[in-house]
Order: C-alpha cells, then sequence, then structure tokens
C-alpha cells in the first residue's frame, strides 16, 4: 500500500510543509527558472517560494533562449531585471544596488544542480544579457542533505532570503522561509537516521 502523498510540496503527507507559515507578499518579483528535474525533487527548496511567496513566476524548461513567457516577462521589466548567478562580470548585491537608477523589480533564479544550472546558463543567451548578480557569503549553507560543490553555495530558498531581506529590509517575513526550509531539513535527516546521515555526510580519508 502507497503511502499518502501530497501532490502540492511533492513530499509523503507525514513530511508535508503546506500552511506552516502565512504567505508573503513580497515587493521584488522573484521569477524562477527551473529545469525538469528539480520540479518534483523530493528535497528541493524552491518548492518553499512557490508556496510561501505571493509574487513569484516559475518557468519549467532546460533551454530558455527562446522562451516566449520568459522573454514577455523580461520585456514587462525592462532594465529593472537582475539574475543571481556567479558569472565572472557579476556585481555583489551591495554594488548592483548602489549602480542602478532604478530598483529591481524583478529577480531571476536558476534552480538546479551546480553542472544544470551552468548548462542553462550557456544555452540562454538572454540571460547572459541581464545584469548579473553574485551572493558573497561566508556562512555554510544549512542544506545538509544536498552537496555543495563550494562551502559559499547556498539553496535557492537561502539565496532568495538572502536577497530578498537586503532589497526589502524593511519586511520582517522573509525569516520564515528559513523556519520552513530548517523543518524540512531536520525531517528528511530523522528519515534517512542519524547514523547513516553522520556516514554519508562525514569527511572521508
Amino acid at each position: 500500500m502507497s503511502r499518502p502523498f501530497c501532490y502540492q510540496c511533492y513530499r509523503a503527507s507525514t513530511a508535508c510543509i503546506c500552511g506552516l507559515i502565512p504567505t508573503i507578499n513580497n515587493k521584488t518579483h522573484i521569477t524562477l527558472l527551473q529545469h525538469p528535474t528539480e520540479a518534483t525533487h523530493s528535497k528541493g527548496t524552491a518548492i518553499i517560494a512557490q508556496l510561501y511567496l505571493e509574487n513569484i513566476t516559475t518557468f519549467v524548461a532546460e533551454d530558455f533562449s527562446q522562451h516566449t513567457s520568459l522573454n514577455k516577462l523580461l520585456q514587462q521589466h525592462n532594465k529593472s531585471t537582475a539574475i543571481v548567478y556567479p558569472d565572472h562580470a557579476a556585481s555583489s548585491l551591495s554594488d548592483f544596488n548602489e549602480s542602478q537608477q532604478k530598483p529591481v523589480s524583478n529577480l531571476i533564479f536558476i534552480d538546479a544542480t551546480w553542472r544544470k544550472a551552468k548548462k542553462i546558463w550557456l544555452t540562454s543567451p538572454n540571460l547572459q544579457q541581464l545584469p548579473c548578480i553574485k551572493l558573497n557569503i561566508n556562512k555554510a549553507s544549512n542544506y545538509r542533505i544536498r552537496k555543495a560543490t563550494d562551502p559559499g553555495h547556498l539553496s535557492t530558498i537561502e539565496a532568495m532570503h538572502h536577497c530578498l531581506q537586503h532589497l526589502e529590509p524593511a519586511s520582517r517575513g522573509y525569516d520564515k522561509l528559513l523556519f520552513v526550509f530548517n523543518k524540512m531539513i531536520d525531517f528528511q535527516i530523522q528519515k534517512m537516521g542519524e547514523d547513516t546521515y553522520q556516514n554519508n555526510h562525514s569527511p572521508k580519508d
């Protein structure tokens, strides 16, 4: 017999994260470019943003170069869109803010593994034409159930939280996103079993 499943957050009913916090009315529009393999991934974090941010649009594809809906959205936010991606020409978030005459109204995130995110970036010239933001984070991610290629790499929801707090400092609701994120992480570790988790994530000789 199959166990009860939530088809909104793509998790077992016992791990459902729907309804944990109220929705948040973010002023900065979030555009999420999601690789198909992340769309229903049980360890994915973008679903937290999709559930709780009111001002978000998600597009699922592997190549966004000719994506009609995305390109239309970019036209609507002309000169006020930026993408969060560590390109060599990217600016830090604070430097980018200071250099802009018009505040960012649309912020783009790529939700994929680093290898697949790089492929999306390289195959989508329309994204490469946008101002690019890199995150200079000194602390390690709490995304303990998926391995990062670099200590400074964050999960999608952690990156969104960092940017939204910076762009909208008067808002007090964004820490709630991390509350759901940490609940999700803790449940996954409990499900795996602490011993299994420690064995899989301890340093190897």
